[in-house]
C-alpha cells in the first residue's frame, strides 16, 4: 500500500485568500506561524489585511503589488499626521506588512519606515519631507511624455498640482468632483466633502488665496468639462483601480534618475509648508520658513526675522497651525508637527 501524502500545514499555500473574516484569520495564523510568532504577531497582521482587504479590496495575498505597498505606506503616514496612530504603531504596522510580503516572497517589495521619516519615538518632523520645486517639476514633465498616449496622464497632473497647491490628499485630488471645483471658483472657497472622498467623510475649506490656485482650478474644471468627466479620474474606472494605476506612474518614476524618494504625500508636506510662510507674511509682514526648514535655533531666526518677542511669536506659530492644520483635514494642532516640525 502506498504511503500517504503527508500535508506540512506550517507551510501552506501562500496564494492565501483574505476574501472574509475567517480567511484573514486563518492567513494571520499561518503567517506568524511561518515566522514563529504569537498572538500580538497575529493580532497585528490581521489588522493589516483587514486594512488591505477594505481600503484597497485586496481579496488575495497574491495580489499584493508594489503599488499596494506604497498605497497603505502613505495612508499609514496620512493617519500618523492624524493622530489616529502613534509612530510605534505606525513602524508596527510597516514591520508587519514586510514580513507579508517576505512570506509570500516578495521581500523587494518590502519599504522602510526610517526612509519614511516615521521613527517610534516622535511624531515631529526631524527631516524636511516636502518635494522640492525640482523634483515635482520632475514629475510632472515625466507625466507630460506620456500624455499625448492616455489623457489619463494630464489628469494626473492635474492631481498632482492640487495635492500642491491647495494640500489636498491623493484620494481627495482624484476623486474631486467638477461641480466642487465650479462653486471654488464662485466662492473663493474650495468645500471639500463626503463626495469628493475626504477622510473619513469630514468636510472642510480651504480658502483660494491666490492666482495661481484660481487658474488651476480653471484649468482643472475646463479639462473635466472637455474630456466629460466629472473628476478627475476617467469614467470608465473606479477610484480604486485608477489610485492603484496613479500609484505604479510613482513607482516608475522613483525609477529614475530624478524621481528617488518621491511621494504624493510629500506634495502636501510642501502645501503645508508654503501656506505657512505665506500666513506669517499676512500676519507678520515677513515670511518666515517652518521649522523643519530652518537651522539652528528657530525661535531666533524668526525674532530676528520678525523683531518680535518670544511669546507673540508663539501665539502667531499656534494661530498658524491651527489654520494649516485644519486646511489639511487634521483636527489638532500637534499633527502640524509632523509636517512643519
Amino acid at each position: 500500500m502506498p504511503k500517504a501524502k503527508v500535508i506540512n500545514t506550517a507551510h501552506p499555500s501562500k496564494n492565501l485568500s483574505i476574501r472574509n473574516k475567517g480567511n484573514i484569520n486563518f492567513s494571520a495564523r499561518t503567517i506568524a506561524h511561518d515566522f514563529n510568532h504569537g498572538s500580538a504577531t497575529v493580532n497585528r497582521i490581521v489588522t493589516v489585511l483587514n486594512d488591505l482587504r477594505y481600503e484597497q479590496n485586496i481579496r488575495n495575498l497574491s495580489q499584493i503589488s508594489a503599488d499596494t505597498i506604497n498605497q497603505y505606506a502613505e495612508e499609514l503616514q496620512d493617519r500618523l499626521h492624524d493622530d489616529s496612530l502613534s509612530p510605534k504603531t505606525v513602524v508596527n504596522y510597516i514591520s508587519t506588512i514586510n514580513m507579508i510580503v517576505r512570506y509570500i516572497d516578495k521581500s523587494d517589495l518590502a519599504v522602510s519606515a526610517r526612509e519614511l521619516g516615521i521613527h517610534k519615538g516622535s511624531a515631529i518632523a526631524a527631516v524636511d519631507r516636502s518635494v522640492s520645486e525640482k523634483t515635482h517639476q520632475a514629475f510632472q514633465d515625466y507625466l507630460s511624455s506620456h500624455a499625448t498616449k492616455d489623457v489619463r496622464y494630464e489628469a494626473l497632473r492635474k492631481s498632482v498640482e492640487l495635492q500642491r497647491s491647495l494640500g489636498l490628499r491623493a484620494r481627495e485630488s482624484f476623486a474631486i468632483k467638477a461641480d466642487t471645483i465650479k462653486d471654488a471658483l464662485r466662492t473663493g472657497t474650495l468645500s471639500l466633502s463626503k463626495i469628493d472622498m475626504t477622510k473619513s467623510y469630514r468636510p472642510r475649506d480651504i480658502k483660494i488665496v491666490s492666482s495661481q490656485q484660481k487658474n488651476l482650478l480653471q484649468q482643472t474644471h475646463a479639462f473635466m468639462k472637455e474630456n466629460g468627466w466629472h473628476s478627475l479620474i476617467n469614467p470608465n474606472q473606479t477610484l480604486q483601480s485608477h489610485s492603484g494605476w496613479a500609484y505604479r506612474q510613482v513607482l516608475s518614476f522613483q525609477k529614475t534618475e530624478k524621481g528617488a524618494g518621491y511621494h504624493f504625500h510629500s506634495e502636501r508636506h510642501a502645501y503645508a509648508q508654503s501656506r505657512y510662510s505665506s500666513l506669517w507674511e499676512e500676519k507678520a509682514g515677513v515670511r518666515i520658513e517652518a521649522p523643519v526648514k530652518a537651522s539652528g535655533n528657530w525661535q531666533e531666526y524668526a525674532s530676528s526675522k520678525t523683531g518680535l518677542l518670544s511669546q507673540k511669536i508663539k501665539e502667531i506659530d499656534k494661530e498658524i497651525r491651527l489654520v494649516v492644520s485644519a486646511e489639511l483635514g487634521h483636527n489638532r494642532i500637534s499633527i502640524t508637527r509632523a509636517y512643519l516640525g
